[in-house]
């Protein structure tokens, strides 16, 4: 495996209830530069709009399935997106 993967795998099996306030904050800001709804966005995404909500406001513990949906639809790097988190 990558080392990349595991590092990702790692920090995202590892998020604190702050990181997941903090990864909610940067991918809204990503997501109302390009979606004008939490609605449009949760469809680009294949997501149920609560499921975006939650996201957004850091109360959803999400898969990497979903943040790769998610970063696809940004068009960033998941790893990209983390690194914004850490800083």
């Amino acid at each position: 495996m990558p080392t990349l993967f595991i590092e990702l795998i790692r920090f995202l099996a590892m998020m604190s209830e702050e990181k997941l306030i903090q990864i909610g904050q940067v991918i809204k800001q990503l997501a109302f530069s390009k979606y004008k709804s939490n609605l449009d966005f949760a469809a680009a995404c294949e997501v149920d709009e609560k499921t975006i909500r939650r996201i957004f406001s850091g109360k959803q513990n999400f898969s990497i399935q979903i943040f790769g949906r998610i970063c696809k639809v940004l068009d960033i790097k998941m790893s990209t997106l983390l690194i914004m988190v850490k800083e």
